[in-house]
């Protein structure tokens, strides 16, 4: 590794853990004497120098303004949009009936449909703070947020572009979607099938303006530039006419960039083509590192955040790969018989740059087509250099050629498609959280410590329990509920599931793929839809209803999987939708934990164990969570599952009845995800930090002597 390259390194992860080492100098300057540990002298300015700006990037933005409630913005565009979201820097904010005041820094926005970076919004909306917004060992974005000095997402009600007009820009279906995406970088009329088809054979990357793409136009217009030189007979040494083909790939590269609404990868390999012309035009060595690093700090100067996005961590880590693993693996290229070299070669790039994404792919995504190496042989050659041009001329060429363009590229989707239906295959599932993510980059830059590393993450990527206690997770799932209940004798349940795929995720970051029970209180979206993924995609034993109604699409999952599906009484039978919530104890000689689903008044009533732990009824609206309701079950400790809301939940009323009864209340909206545990010590919880946020000696012993699970106010119903 050269000097530059290692001195781009230490400003990333400077950047990276600046809102970690900046209150403590002492961290930070004991964390550069590990790194320098047996390092060259000519690598001891630079390391540090480089971890301090990385770390002085972090705070180089303005701070974002706090923004609660009802506001409106103005400002402009700041970063590339990830999908709706996006920060914009702010000229002047208001409160709502206010008028507009002078402020600065970032806010992020969820926009009703994706802005394109530079536009100029009025926006209006409802700000609050950033928040985790997920399971524990998700990825953070409140530390995103964080590093862009952001303090508020404002999910906005209307955005009114300022300056020039909008454009008129139909949403495109079917195959002139995908014409669309690659050429403008506008997915929103992209169906489902599509994108199924594209996830499961490992090529969905095809939609974005990738480097690849951005590149094949830099080296076309390169290409077209030094054959002019030639071709005009102009005296020039060879060097001179390099650098002036890097210059017009650059210039060309920058344009195609912006015209797509820049996306990372876009700006990764505009950056890459930049570099290089400087290179070339100092007679340089293009070293591929060096352009990499210095192209990745070029990306996080103008948006610091972008380090911790999907985006940012695909991108490079698949150019990565191809630079770490590609060497090493080209010996297997060449054992194909002479004329399939280009076949030996494709699939080589392909699975060095699986490689290289594995780490954030298996923390974000936790998806890894088993086809994508034959899939992406086909695909990418034949998207850069036949779908790409119908593209481009389906979009800004003059009539009657973009109409040709449009019915050429259609007819090319279409079979490309068709080809990647036959090479669909269930994808693999590989979940790690943020220690494992990191880990495996450890392996792949060292891979003499692979086997040593790989123990740790088996060892310490396990989870492990003490035994002989009751332990219960409530997972912060946003507005919704959704806990897995882990018996002393190793069985699991889950009650509910929240809106999102995000418990099946959250389970196998924690190793669990096997469940005995999954439990649904009721069929509301933020408790059951998120059950449909984890009964599909893990092996449940059992699945329990209260009602038929509304389970319709994950009664005949569970059927399709062979799960027994039991329909129990609810506490109501004849009462809304809430009251009808299934209730379920789960009982240990320690304590019990008792889940009141969304029971209001009506279910309530009819309530009468006493419980050590309270899951609050309702997400603590004002209709639930009553005296006498209180007063019978005499919690220790109660427990909210609650995100960003329009109701406000969980009611003032509501908290202060706890309070009065001194009564700790933790909140998954302020606490993240909650572990409460019940074992001989007594009874504790922690947040998904590790912060020890309850503990007492108090136990409730429970109204039965045995340590299995109990079932309270439930008969067999059907």
């Amino acid at each position: 590794m050269d000097v530059l390259t290692g001195f781009g390194i230490a400003v990333l992860v400077g950047l990276a853990l600046a809102p970690d080492l900046a209150p403590s100098p002492l961290v930070g300057a004991a964390l550069v004497g590990v790194l320098l540990l047996g390092s060259r002298w000519r690598r001891v300015l630079l390391i540090p120098t480089g971890l301090v700006l990385g770390g002085l990037m972090g705070v180089s933005l303005p701070e974002g303004p706090v923004l609660r409630g009802p506001v409106a913005i103005q400002g402009r565009v700041a970063t590339a949009p990830m999908g709706r979201v996006a920060d914009v820097a702010v000229d002047a904010c208001a409160e709502a009936g206010r008028p507009f005041a002078p402020c600065r820094g970032r806010v992020r926005v969820v926009f009703p449909a994706s802005p394109r970076l530079g536009s100029t919004w009025v926006v209006q909306g409802d700000g609050a703070a950033p928040t985790r917004s997920g399971p524990g060992g998700a990825p953070d974005r409140a530390r995103a947020a964080r590093l862009s000095r952001v303090r508020t997402v404002l999910r906005a009600r209307s955005a009114v572009p300022l300056g020039a007009p909008p454009e008129d820009r139909p949403v495109l279906e079917g195959p002139a979607s995908v014409l669309a995406a690659v050429a403008q970088g506008d997915r929103r009329g992209v169906d489902e099938e599509t994108w199924a088809i594209l996830r499961d054979t490992g090529t969905s990357h095809l939609l974005a303006i990738s480097g690849f793409h951005v590149g094949v136009v830099a080296g076309g217009v390169g290409g077209l530039v030094t054959l002019g030189i030639r071709r005009l007979g102009w005296v020039r040494p060879e060097g001179v006419s390099t650098a002036w083909a890097w210059w017009a790939g650059a210039l060309a590269a920058g344009t195609y960039a912006w015209l797509a609404g820049a996306p990372i990868s876009a700006q990764r390999a505009a950056g890459v083509v930049v570099l290089g012309a400087v290179g070339r035009s100092l007679g340089r060595t293009l070293e591929p590192y060096r352009l990499l690093a210095m192209a990745a700090v070029g990306v996080c100067l103008v948006d610091p955040g972008a380090i911790a996005t999907p985006g940012f961590q695909l991108s490079f880590g698949a150019v990565f790969g191809l630079l770490r693993f590609g060497p090493a693996l080209d010996p297997w290229a060449r054992l194909l018989p002479r004329g399939l070299g280009w076949m030996g070669t494709g699939l080589v790039a392909t699975f060095a740059a699986t490689l290289g994404t594995l780490p954030a792919a298996a923390w974000w995504f936790q998806s890894l087509s088993v086809s994508s190496p034959v899939a992406n042989l086909f695909a990418v050659p034949y998207m850069a250099f036949v779908v790409v041009p119908f593209a481009a001329t389906a979009t800004w060429a003059p009539d009657p050629l973009a109409g040709w363009g449009l019915w050429g590229g259609e007819l090319a989707v279409r079979f490309m498609l068709a080809v990647l239906s036959q090479l669909r295959t269930a994808p693999l599932a590989p979940a790690v959280g943020p220690f494992g993510a990191l880990v495996l980059c450890g392996v792949f830059v060292r891979v003499r410590w692979g086997w040593i590393l790989t123990v740790l993450v088996l060892g310490l990527g396990l989870r492990t329990r003490s035994a002989g206690g009751l332990e219960v997770t409530f997972f912060d799932v946003g507005q919704g509920d959704a806990a897995l209940v882990e018996f002393p004798d190793g069985r699991r349940w889950l009650v509910d599931g929240g809106r999102t795929p995000a418990v099946r995720d959250a389970l196998r970051r924690r190793g669990v793929r096997h469940l005995d029970v999954v439990i649904a209180s009721h069929a509301d979206a933020d408790h059951a839809a998120g059950l449909l993924p984890v009964v599909t995609d893990l092996r449940v034993d059992a699945l329990w209803i209260g009602r038929y109604a509304g389970h319709e699409e994950l009664l005949e999952a569970a059927h399709a999987r062979g799960v027994e599906v039991r329909v129990l009484r609810p506490a109501v039978v004849d009462g809304s939708d809430n009251d009808a919530s299934l209730v379920v104890t789960a009982h240990s000689p320690w304590g019990s934990v008792l889940f009141a689903g969304d029971v209001e008044a009506a279910g309530e009533a009819v309530l009468h164990a006493p419980a050590t732990v309270l899951k609050v009824p309702h997400h603590g609206s004002d209709t639930s969570s009553s005296e006498a309701f209180l007063d019978r079950v005499r919690p220790v400790l109660a427990v909210a599952s609650v995100g960003y809301n329009r109701y406000g939940h969980p009611s003032r009323a509501v908290v202060d009845r706890y309070v009065a009864r001194d009564i700790p209340l933790l909140r998954t909206d302020l606490d993240g995800t909650i572990t409460v545990r019940l074992d001989p010590n007594g009874l504790s919880a922690y947040s998904d930090a590790g912060v020890r946020v309850a503990d007492t000696r108090r136990a409730t012993t429970p109204n039965t002597t045995t340590a299995m699970a109990a079932i309270t106010m439930l008969n067999p119903w059907l």
